[in-house]
């Protein structure tokens, strides 16, 4: 089992136990309530609010960081779909503070007692009220939670780019590799690939597979003939199908004798 797999099993568990453990404190403390000012409210949210959670932020947290084993984009938007949930809880509560409210009052406003042990709920409601004029459910969780909901879809968008291109320059080397491979009996030429049917503009300019490539085959054994350059440009195109090459490509080959050879081939799944 990996390490991935046993973060998310972590995850979805310690998240189940917290949520679980805070929604029946909430249900207990609220099912006891007398007939205090939004006592519905904020028994739904104790009832509710716990499984919301977990569904919206911790389950596809679990399933995106189980995925990142697998590579690809996916678990990397299951995360940040995650985030984003959180986010829009944290600016849910203010248009739903009592809801939010009730699974509060398992734990600071439930602490204000009576001797008798029972919540003393003019304190604990007084406490609420307190709260929800405060700047920190007014102002500062909304303001966070829209950060985090902007900076959870812009981080991947800006990230994944840099990515894809590393995913496709690593694909690229292994191809390399085939091809120098599958040319060592046809004149063992040197072979230099590179991303993008065309060069890179700028540090930006991202390339991703549907891009094309280049292919240069040089330096070619002295003795090496025409027809060996041509059966060496052949296997070329030969290793980039079997790899599921996209886009165009440019294949060089500068023979020992006579001109450079430049074939540009375009994939039909390119």
């Amino acid at each position: 089992m990996s390490n991935y797999i046993i973060a998310a099993v972590a995850i979805a568990l310690g998240s189940a136990i917290v949520l679980w453990w805070m929604g029946r404190a909430a249900r207990r403390v609220m099912l006891r309530a007398p007939a205090v000012p939004w006592r519905e409210e904020m028994r739904w949210g104790a009832t509710w609010l716990p499984l919301i959670i977990f569904v919206a932020c911790a389950v596809p947290a679990a399933a995106g960081v189980a995925l990142l084993d697998r590579g690809g984009e996916t678990g990397i938007w299951l995360i940040a779909g995650a985030v984003v949930a959180l986010g829009a809880l944290m600016i849910a509560q203010r248009p739903a503070y009592w809801q939010f409210a009730g699974l509060g009052m398992a734990t600071p406003e439930a602490e204000e007692r009576l001797e008798t042990g029972e919540v003393n709920w003019d304190v604990a409601i007084a406490l609420a009220q307190e709260r929800e004029q405060g700047w920190v459910s007014r102002v500062m969780l909304p303001v966070t939670g829209a950060l985090i909901v902007i900076g959870a879809i812009a981080l991947p968008l800006h990230v994944l780019p840099a990515e894809r291109e590393l995913a496709f320059a690593e694909w690229l080397w292994r191809v390399d590799d085939e091809i120098e491979f599958a040319t060592e009996d046809l004149g063992r030429p040197q072979v230099w690939t590179d991303i993008g049917f065309e060069p890179k503009d700028s540090d930006t300019d991202y390339k991703t597979f549907a891009d094309g490539g280049r292919v240069k085959l040089s330096y070619f054994a002295p003795d090496t003939t025409d027809e060996q350059v041509a059966r060496a440009i052949a296997a070329t195109k030969q290793v980039l199908a079997r790899n599921e090459a996209q886009g165009r490509w440019r294949i060089t080959a500068v023979p020992p004798e006579g001109a450079t050879v430049e074939v540009v081939w375009e994939l039909e799944n390119g």
